[in-house]
């Protein structure tokens, strides 16, 4: 039978050089040199006080920096406007592609115009109009 997973929550501070990590649920503390071992420290300690196997303890880490939390929040939201105008640029890339290519643009030219290979040209073109190749004229549908 397999060994339940117990998780564990830990709050990481920075005290320098240190990490110091905090695990709430057994009311201990250690210190990791990098972030990157402090989960792995963390699980550590907790096999050690539970006498638990180090594969049955899973932790989670909240590093608690201050001003951490609105900052990652202004990354977050920023994230989200770069993700929506990407996705809006795609939209109108690919409607110019496709205005190029009821107007009998080729992909070679479409691909000069929009600044892109006419493979990419033919990509954005998808389900739209296409063309058998990129010296002959587009194939105008609808």
């Amino acid at each position: 039978m397999a060994a339940v997973t117990r998780h564990f929550s830990a709050v990481v501070t920075r005290e320098a050089p240190w990490w110091v990590i905090h695990v709430p649920e057994i009311d201990k503390t250690t210190q990791s040199r990098t972030l990157a071992a402090a989960a792995d420290t963390a699980r550590d300690l907790i096999a050690l006080i539970l006498d638990v196997d180090l594969d049955t303890v899973d932790v989670t880490l909240r590093v608690d920096v201050p001003g951490l939390d609105a900052a990652a929040q202004r990354l977050e939201d920023a994230e989200k406007l770069a993700r929506a105008a990407r996705e809006e640029e795609l939209r109108a890339r690919r409607d110019l592609a496709q205005l190029l290519a009821r107007h009998g643009i080729t992909m070679r030219d479409s691909g000069v115009i929009l600044g892109l290979s006419h493979q990419r040209v033919a990509q954005l073109l998808g389900d739209g109009p296409r063309q058998v190749r990129g010296d002959q004229q587009a194939a105008v549908t609808g």
